[in-house]
Order: structure tokens, then sequence, then C-alpha cells
């Protein structure tokens, strides 16, 4: 007996598959990107986790985002708020964005074009190219 299984296609058409497998290409993209470690959002009110931002990155390079391929930028923000749509009409519950305080990002002295390295508990994690601030 066979049995044919039948999958829906992903939300958005298309599933992300952003992870790097190949160590020489991950180290390679690493390659001069300045460090960042990345921490969870914490409560003003009483200091526990929030936000992990290490699970949306996961999130978004495993394709669970999907069709995100990317954290969303200023305008792709706004539709999202105003109509919960992405930019291209699908569907999207609320806005996926990385952010880090002021304070931080002033150190790190990086702009748009630039890239991070992005550490989770000092080990490199993901990388990020920075499109929008």
């Amino acid at each position: 007996m066979s049995l044919k299984v039948y999958m829906p296609p992903p939300h958005g058409g298309k599933l992300v598959d952003a992870v790097i497998r190949d160590r020489d290409k991950a180290v390679n993209m690493a390659a001069g990107a300045v460090a960042y470690d990345i921490k969870p959002t914490r409560s003003i009110v009483d200091g526990s986790p929030i936000r992990n931002v290490y699970r949306e990155i996961m999130s978004i390079a495993y394709g669970f985002f999907s069709p995100l391929d990317r954290f969303m930028m200023r305008n792709e923000v706004e539709s999202v708020l105003k109509e919960r749509r992405l930019l291209d009409g699908w569907l999207f519950p609320f806005p996926i964005i990385f952010d880090i305080p002021e304070e931080d990002l002033r150190k790190l002295g990086v702009k748009e074009g630039d890239r991070l390295l992005l550490r989770l508990k000092g080990q490199p994690f993901a990388v990020l190219d920075i499109e929008e601030v």
C-alpha cells in the first residue's frame, strides 16, 4: 500500500531556509563583522525576560516566520501594525524587529551597510546585515 501525503504550501508560498550549514561559508560571512552579544529584553517592572531575540532569529532562519527572510524594516512594521499584512499582502500578526538599546548602538558604531556578528553566550550565532537603523 502506498500512502500519498499532501502538504499545503508554506505561508507566503515559499519556505525560508537561511541556515548556513557550510562552516567555511559561515566563517567567511562573519569575518570582519562587528560582534554583539544578544540578550533577552527585560521587563521594566520585575526584570524578567519578556522577549528572547535569539528565538526570533532562529524562527526567521528556519522558516517558522515564512515568508519573512529578515527582520522587518520600518515600512513593513507600519504595514503590519496598521493592516496586519506584509508589504506583499500576506497576513502577518505582529512586527518582527531587531532592536538594541541606543547606548549599545552608539558603542558599536555601526550604520546601514555594516554587518553584525551576533553572539549568544559568547558563541557565534548569526550574522545580521544592517539595512536600516
